[in-house]
């Protein structure tokens, strides 16, 4: 087994150990387009000394404690009433040509690498939930600001991680993946608690769509059920499920081709996801008839 793999195997066992905290938010789970969208704008553990500052500057390192693996960040700008930061990581040896590596004391490593993941985080989440832990060193947050701010096209190449071609299934790439997903949470939107409200997507499996294709009809984009309108969203190939007013933030239970979903909040629209090979022939009256929805006393 490879020195890298055996390193991406050490990190999944720390995720796989995290623990859940009372009171806090559930796990959010990013969708693959995000993951990608996020990429694309990119081309056991001893916590340390507890020190809150009232200044937050540009290259403070701070360490968010909520799970057995910490997620660690630098502030790397601010933009109006947000801060502009990266995510660092200890398992330097998994990062990409577009990581910086940096020298950085901390009881888990001396070494850490400045991820391409960029957070949006507010001066009241890193002053209270945060834990200021040092600062970079100047010429790092040098080199960082000149890279994002297109000054320099590369890191230098002594102080980066490793080039991969993307999309084979190397163990650089799903882990930036794994950590943009694992520190999606703490982007600035996702501290309001509308935004852990349950997730309204859902998928429709392909063997429950087959018999659409023998069902007949005409090509329609709204059907009106008892106590909802679905509508097909052409431009974006997805179905919108609009519920009836008297059912929006009532526990409810949703049933699509036999398939069960509940809620406690029902939201006033679901999206239903359709599988790829069925965008272009979609019979709304078919799918309309087998969904029902009844409020849960």
């Amino acid at each position: 087994m490879r020195l890298i793999e055996l390193i991406y195997n050490e990190y999944k066992k720390a995720l796989s150990q995290q623990k859940e905290v009372e009171g806090k938010a559930p796990e959010f789970k990013v969708s693959k387009e995000e993951v990608d969208k996020i990429l694309k704008t990119i081309n056991k553990i001893q916590p340390s000394i507890i020190e809150r500052t009232e200044n937050i500057e540009i290259g403070n390192v701070y360490e968010y404690l909520n799970e057995n693996l910490p997620i660690f960040f630098t502030i790397l700008d601010k933009t109006g009433d947000l801060y502009i930061a990266l995510v660092m990581t200890p398992y330097w040896q998994l990062s990409s040509d577009k990581a910086l590596i940096v020298d950085f004391e901390h009881p888990i490593s001396n070494k850490f690498a400045v991820l391409p993941i960029i957070l949006n985080l507010d001066e009241e989440f890193i002053k209270n939930e945060a834990i200021y832990i040092g600062k970079l060193k100047k010429e790092d947050i040098d080199i960082l600001q000149k890279f994002y701010n297109g000054e320099i096209e590369e890191l230098p190449k002594d102080r980066r991680g490793l080039s991969y071609p993307e999309g084979k299934g190397f163990y650089q790439e799903q882990f930036l993946k794994d950590e943009i997903e694992r520190t999606f949470k703490l982007q600035a939107f996702a501290q309001s608690p509308e935004f852990w409200e349950e997730e309204a997507i859902i998928e429709l499996p392909p063997e429950r769509l087959e018999k659409q294709l023998l069902a007949a009809g005409e090509e329609k984009t709204v059907y009106r059920g008892k106590n909802f309108t679905l509508f097909y969203n052409k431009e974006e190939k997805i179905l919108e499920l609009e519920l009836a007013e008297e059912l929006i933030d009532k526990p409810a239970a949703l049933e699509i081709f036999g398939e069960k979903y509940e809620f406690e909040n029902l939201p006033k629209v679901i999206q239903i996801a359709i599988p790829e090979e069925f965008k272009d022939n979609i019979n709304i009256d078919y799918i309309g008839q087998n969904i029902t929805i009844k409020e849960v006393k």
